[in-house]
Formats: C-alpha cells, structure tokens, sequence
C-alpha cells in the first residue's frame, strides 16, 4: 500500500441504518443474483398506489422476465435523521433505530467539470437552494467535486442555515490553503479573480509552441479524461457511502457534465485501448455502485437558467475573460450526458432555476414499487438492458434503464485502486455494518503504551460460501498522524472454513477482530477498511485515535 496516499478529512458523523431483527443468523452467498428495479408510476404527475406485481410488464433484453420479488414504499415523513451513539473511543457506520424508507437527498456540486461563469452561477444558487432544502423538511448531505476530489461539506441534516455556514467554512479554509486573502462568503459574494480558478479548468486554454503543436490534442483530452474519470470515482464513493441506508437515495448533481464519452460500457474496438479500458472499468463500478446503493441521479444543468442579478455583477468580468480569448468563461453544457445518467439510474435531468429542481427531486418518488427477478446465471457478464411498463393505458413508468452483470475485474490494479478509492473518500463505506472501539494498553517492550483496536460487525455482516461455509475477509487498518500527508497501512487476511461452532458463534454473535498498533505518541486519524471477498463488499470505519507517552499525558 502507497504510503503516499493523500487522505480527505475524516467526517464520523455520516451512519447508515442498520435492523439486527432483518440480519440475524448467517448470511450465506447464493448463485442466484436478485436484480432489484425501484419503479416510479404516475398519473398526470401525481403517484399511482395500490398496484400489483401482476400489473407489471418486465423485460430484460427485450426478454420477458417474471417478477419474483415486489413490495410498494412509501416514503416516510422527513425528520431528523438518526445518529449513532458514539464517544471519544467508539465509532460505528450504522444506527440499529430508525425509518427503513426516510427520503435522503445528496446535493452535489460540480465544480471539477464548471467552467468559471457555471462555477459562479453554482455559489449564486446556494442560498435558494439552501432554503428549498429546508422547506422541504428532508434530510440532505452536501458534498463538492473539486480537482481535490469528493469533499463532504455538510453532514445528513436538514437545516438550511448549517448548510450555508459549513460552504462559507470550507471557503475559509480552502482561501487559507491557497496562502490568499479572506475571501467573502460563498452564497452572497460569489466572485473569484481569475487567477483562482483552478488549472484543470484551463485546459482549452493553453497554447503550445509551434515543435510543440502535435500534443497539444492528447494533452487536453488526457486532462478531459481525469475529470471524467474523478467525476466517475465521485459517484462511486457516494454510492457506497449510502449504500447502507435503506431505501431510495437521490443525488442532485449541479453541473454541465464533463466531456468524452457517455457512461454505458462499450462494444467494438476501441479507438484508443489504454484509456477506453480505464473509462469502461470506472464506469461499471459506478453503475453497479449506484444500482446496488438504490441511488437515482438527478442533474441539474447550472447553466440552464439566467440569474438577471449574477449577469449583470459579473458580466464586465466575463467580458474581460472572453476578449483574452480564454476557454474557460462559457463551456456548454453536455445535456445527452446528464440525460443518459438520469436514464441509466432512474432519475431525471432538470433545466429549471435550481431551487425549483430541488422541489421536484424532493416531491420525485414519494411512493415507488420495487420489482426483483433472479438471473438463474442466465445473464452474460456487462450491461443489460431494462424495460418495465403497466399494463394500464395512460400511467407514466420510470425505471433505470439497466444494469451490471459480473463481478469487478479480479485485476491487481483494479482491486487496488478500489481499496485507495475507499481509503480516500469523504465517507465511510457502509454495505459492510461496522463498529471501531479503540484503548490504549501497557506494551511489552517497557513504559511505552499501545493502541488496541477492535473491530466488529453484527450478526450477518459478514458472508460465508454456501457450500462449505468459508469466510474470507481482508482487514487494513491505515493510520496517519494528524497534519501529516503520509501514513502507515497494516494489512491482514483472515481466510478460513469454519466448523459448525465457530459458524453459529458467527451467526449469534457476530465478527470480532483486535489488532494491536505500535506506534510513536501521538494523535492519528485511523480508517479500518474490511473488504468481504465472499459477498464482494467493501466497509470502513474512521475515527481519531491518540498515543501518548506516559511522560506526556502528565
């Protein structure tokens, strides 16, 4: 593992709900894949209720497939969502309490693909946004997108005021990182001089010598690759933050897309192998991150609507940039992207005044019919697609128009870059329920202490084979002191058949696992990852943890 990894700050404050009464015993793998469709139908805007698994018509490939599993949600009331209980020396990724179907919004914005003028447009739009946000009484998380990747700026909460104050926050200290002066809060003041705007954004803009022209090409769509690769990795990691909360989750992404290739896998030769294999590989993890998590995208184009207000406080600004000949000021927004997003995850694409957008997420959905059928092993592993209609005339259906087959690429470098994925997120990954609880003890070696860590995960966390009950997990604890760009990884593999005592001790009482770290005094920030190489899962924990000497804790 890269000692180098770079590391977000570490946010404890993010759960998922988690049901011991739903998960007792063992949880056992099946060869039968149950692919799971939440289904939308209105009439006329409004929710059509009471419908049957039989008033379903449900094709995969243009073939007719029986529904075997149904069930019709209603979303709960909005509230305040449930926190784990938690102090210094415990940290946990899920809560045993709370609505099974509480409506939670991630509002994303896109500020890696924006040009400088939808960058302004995006901080113009908060306070609005905010205030939506609030009147609709739903719980929400707020992240950024930046050229630093995903940033959690908000945790799940529901008060508009809180949401503002933590943008302003990482404002602040995104103006003290950069060395430059105070800068104003983010909703009111949202001007930044040119010279700000980060490099990635100036790609189009960049002039080669005359020797040098024939790259200048790959150079710009290299860097349109990351951003769409990022953009990718972003949805992914959300994804598998939520993927433990139950129920349907709604992603408004506030952006103009990133440009290149759409997000559907494929086929045919590829014009160029290296770089259409990395977007393929990004792209199904985030599809099967996505459909796994139950979460609907909803684009909203920032450069859809005209602020009167923001044009005519910045339009001097921009006409500045424009008669420089800069690429940067105006970039179109790619609508076929964020249509076929909304598509693929059973979302919609939205080019009203943002605030208005919000509402319509928000109101999306209330009511929703989930379908499943099994693939019986009679699906090739890629993209399949889907089509769900009523047999009732005039009713307007929608569902995400596919999904993945196949486990991820058993590849070194793909299950690698994977692990650095989780590691580096804003949040903890949550298919995997986890407990962290962590002590210091005297060492052998003299006066110097060490920490313990214990790892849990309740009873059916953790998969074993159908036929002859096999666990096989991996555990990284990655530890890197506080202020510090570089940490330290302790990598250990626990891979064994259980016999039938050890199976129902597994089963009754759940997975437990210590591991003892010597390490220097000091204050760290720990992040436990266990990946479940039967149920093919990934979990984290994260929390601080602090060694000090004995001559130091005085």
């Amino acid at each position: 593992m890269p000692h180098g990894l770079n590391l977000v700050s570490i946010i404890f404050s993010f759960i998922v709900l988690f049901s011991a009464q739903d998960r007792t015993g063992l949880t056992i793998t099946s060869k039968s894949e149950l692919v799971v469709v939440p289904v939308t139908v209105t009439s006329n805007g409004a929710p059509v209720r009471g419908l049957h698994a039989s008033d379903f018509v449900l094709k995969k490939d243009g073939k007719l497939q029986g529904v075997d599993t149904f069930e019709e949600v209603v979303v709960s009331p909005g509230g305040p969502f449930p926190r784990a209980a938690s102090s210094m020396r415990v940290a946990q990724n899920y809560v045993t309490s709370g609505s099974q179907h509480q409506d939670v919004l991630i509002l994303l914005l896109d500020y890696l693909n924006a040009s400088w003028s939808s960058s302004l447009r995006i901080r113009s739009y908060l306070r609005d946004i905010a205030l939506e946000l609030e009147k609709q009484k739903v719980s929400f998380s707020v992240c950024l997108l930046t050229t630093k990747g995903l940033i959690q700026v908000h945790s799940i909460g529901n008060t508009g005021e809180e949401f503002l104050a933590a943008v302003d926050e990482w404002q602040r200290s995104s103006a003290v990182e950069r060395k430059t002066e105070q800068v104003e809060p983010s909703w009111s003041q949202p001007f930044e001089p040119l010279e700000r705007v980060d490099t990635v954004q100036q790609l189009d803009s960049y002039s080669f010598a005359p020797g040098f022209k024939h790259i200048e090409k790959d150079y710009v769509a290299a860097g349109r690759l990351d951003m769409a690769a990022m953009t990718l990795q972003a949805f992914e990691q959300l994804a598998e933050g939520f993927k433990g909360v139950p129920g349907r989750k709604k992603l408004l992404w506030l952006t103009i897309g990133y440009s290149g290739m759409g997000i559907e896998p494929r086929t045919g030769k590829p014009s160029n192998v290296v770089l259409d294999f990395r977007m393929a590989e990004k792209s199904s993890r985030a599809l099967r991150a996505l459909s796994e998590a139950n979460m609907a995208v909803y684009p909203i184009d920032s450069n859809g609507v005209t602020n009167p207000e923001w044009e005519k406080k910045f339009q001097p600004a921009l006409d500045r940039i424009s008669q420089r000949g800069s690429a940067i000021a105006e970039k179109s927004s790619n609508t076929a992207l964020m249509l076929e997003f909304a598509a693929v995850t059973g979302g919609k694409n939205c080019t009203a005044h943002p605030d208005v957008c919000v509402t319509r997420a928000a109101e999306d959905a209330q009511s929703y019919y989930v379908l499943g059928f099994y693939l019986r092993g009679e699906a090739h592993k890629g993209w399949h697609k889907l089509a769900v209609n009523v047999k009732q005339n005039n009713l307007e259906v929608r569902a995400r128009s596919g999904f993945m087959v196949g486990d991820i690429s058993e590849e070194k470098s793909v299950q690698d870059d994977m692990v650095l994925t989780a590691l580096a997120s804003a949040f903890d990954y949550t298919a995997i329920p986890l407990k962290l609880e962590w002590k210091l003890v005297d060492s052998e070696k003299g006066s110097a202490q060490q920490i313990e860590l214990t790892l849990t995960s309740p009873p059916g966390g953790i998969a074993i084979t159908e036929q002859d009950w096999k666990m096989d997990v991996e555990c990284l604890v990655y530890v890197r002191r506080v202020g510090n760009e570089e940490g330290e990884s302790f990598p250990v593999r626990l891979s064994k058949k259980l016999m039938a005592g050890e199976a129902r001790d597994l089963a009754g009482n759940g997975f437990r696992f210590k591991k003892v770290l010597d390490l220097p005094p000091g204050t760290y920030n720990a992040r436990v990852l266990l990946r479940d190489n039967v149920a093919k899962k990934i979990g984290t924990v994260s929390t601080v943890v602090a060694n000090f000497h004995t001559a130091d804790s005085k």
